[in-house]
C-alpha cells in the first residue's frame, strides 16, 4: 500500500508540475513556424541576447526556478499524501510509521531527481533551443538594448537580486490560495486509484 501511495503521489505532484510534457515536442514543432532556430539569428543581435541573459543571470535564476518547483512539489506531495492517510483505516501509530516511510521516501525520491536534473539538464541547450529563438522572435535589437540598459540601472540591479525570490515567494503565495482544492482534487483521485488497485 506504501507504494501505491508513493507512486500515484508522485506522478500526480509531477502532473501538476508539468502538465504539459507529453505534447512538449508536438507543441515545439508546430511553433518552429514562427521561431528562428538559433543559428540563424543575426551575430549582433544574439550578443544582445547573450549579454540580457548574462546581465540577468539566466542559468542561476533557471536553477533557482527550478529548485523552487521541486520545492513546491515536495510540499504538495506531502499535503496529498497527508491527507490521504487521514482517510485510510489506520491506528495513530501506524498512520505516524506510515507517514514517516512516505517522508523517507519522498525525500530519497526528491534528492534523486534534484541530482539527476542538474546533471542532466543542459542549461546552453536551453539557451540555444529555446531563449535565442524566443528573445528573438519578440524582442527587436532596439528592445534589447533597452532592456539592457534598464538591467544595467540600479532599479533593474535591485530586480535581479530580488526576482528569484519573487518567484519563489509567488509560488508559494499561489499554492497557499490554490493548494486546499488542489489536495482536494488528487486527494479524490488517489482515493479512487487505491480503490481500483486494490479491486
Amino acid at each position: 500500500m506504501l507504494k501505491q501511495i508513493l507512486f500515484i503521489g508522485l506522478t500526480s505532484s509531477l502532473f501538476f508540475l508539468y502538465p504539459d510534457v507529453s505534447n512538449a515536442q508536438t507543441s515545439l514543432r508546430s511553433s518552429e513556424g514562427g521561431v528562428r532556430v538559433s543559428q540563424q539569428i543575426p551575430e549582433d543581435k544574439r550578443q544582445l541576447i547573450e549579454e540580457f541573459l548574462e546581465l540577468t543571470g539566466g542559468e542561476r535564476t533557471f536553477q533557482q526556478v527550478s529548485q523552487a518547483m521541486l520545492s513546491q512539489m515536495e510540499q504538495q506531495f506531502g499535503a496529498m499524501l497527508n491527507s490521504d492517510l487521514g482517510s485510510q483505516q489506520l491506528s495513530p501509530q501506524e498512520r505516524q510509521q506510515m507517514a514517516a516511510n512516505l517522508s523517507r521516501e519522498m525525500n530519497r525520491i526528491t534528492q534523486k531527481y534534484n541530482r539527476l536534473f542538474l546533471e542532466r539538464i543542459d542549461y546552453q541547450k536551453i539557451v540555444e533551443q529555446v531563449y535565442y529563438p524566443l528573445y528573438d522572435k519578440y524582442f527587436s535589437k532596439e528592445d534589447l538594448q533597452v532592456l539592457i540598459d534598464f538591467y544595467q540601472s540600479p532599479t533593474g540591479q535591485k530586480t535581479i537580486e530580488v526576482m528569484p525570490q519573487l518567484l519563489q515567494e509567488s509560488i508559494q503565495r499561489t499554492t497557499q490560495v490554490i493548494g486546499p482544492t488542489i489536495t482536494s482534487i488528487m486527494q479524490e483521485i488517489i482515493t479512487e486509484e487505491l480503490k481500483r488497485l486494490n479491486r
